[in-house]
Formats: structure tokens, sequence, C-alpha cells
């Protein structure tokens, strides 16, 4: 079946992609995000437990021939995998968030009574609440 006007069509086709990717990107879905990135790292984990497996199948020989397949600047290198610069991430923003917590914390009225009465501070307290 023909397009009566082939220039008008391809010029609504290319403006309703250009339209959805930028409201794609304008408003990103965060379930569809977040579905594709577990995906993938299913995807990960399962490559990577079947090279276990196919490892722990291997003879001496079998893994020595697939070691020496490898090229030697590729055995030394760091790599970072997503999951690890992911888990440094969270890391470091709980100790961000723990600092902020504890500098409050340390703030208010309770904690400053525990450190001013160092010894009686389990009676100071059950008196005070």
């Amino acid at each position: 079946m023909g397009v009566k006007y082939p220039s008008a069509h391809a010029k609504v086709n290319n403006a309703y992609s250009l339209f959805t990717e930028v409201w794609k990107e304008t408003f990103p879905n965060s379930k569809a995000i977040a579905k594709t990135k577990m995906d993938d790292r299913k995807e990960r984990a399962k490559m990577l437990k079947d090279l276990e497996l196919k490892m722990k199948e291997m003879t001496p020989e079998e893994l020595e021939a697939y070691w020496e397949a490898i090229p030697e600047w590729k055995r030394g290198a760091l790599v970072v995998t997503e999951s690890e610069a992911e888990q440094e991430e969270v890391e470091s923003r709980l100790k961000k968030l723990r600092k902020k917590i504890g500098s409050k914390m340390k703030e208010t009225t309770i904690v400053k009574g525990f450190i001013e009465k160092e010894g009686e501070n389990i009676e100071w307290a059950r008196k005070e609440y």
C-alpha cells in the first residue's frame, strides 16, 4: 500500500520520532530504567555463573590453554564493573549521610548532656527521659 503524500509522511514520521525521543529524555520512566538495569545485572550474573561452571568442568590442560588465549595486557588489567562503581558511590553517600547525621546529633541537648556528664550518663538519662 503506497502513501499518498510520501514527503509529508516522512516529515510527520521524523517529527513524531523526534518528539518521542525528547519526551523520553525529559520524562524518563524510572520503572523501565530500573527494569533494564536489573535485566542487565541478571544477564551478567548468569554469564558469570556459566563461565564459573564451565571453568570447573575444564581439565587443567584446558584451563591453561584458556588462560594462554587471553592476552597478557588483558590478564593484568584492572576492570571496574558498574556494580562496583555503584557500590562505592552508595558507600560514599552513606558515609556522608552518617557524618551529617552525627554532626546534627552532637548539637542536640541530649547528646550535649551526655558529653557534659560523662560518668553520670545513665542516671541523668533516666531522670530526664
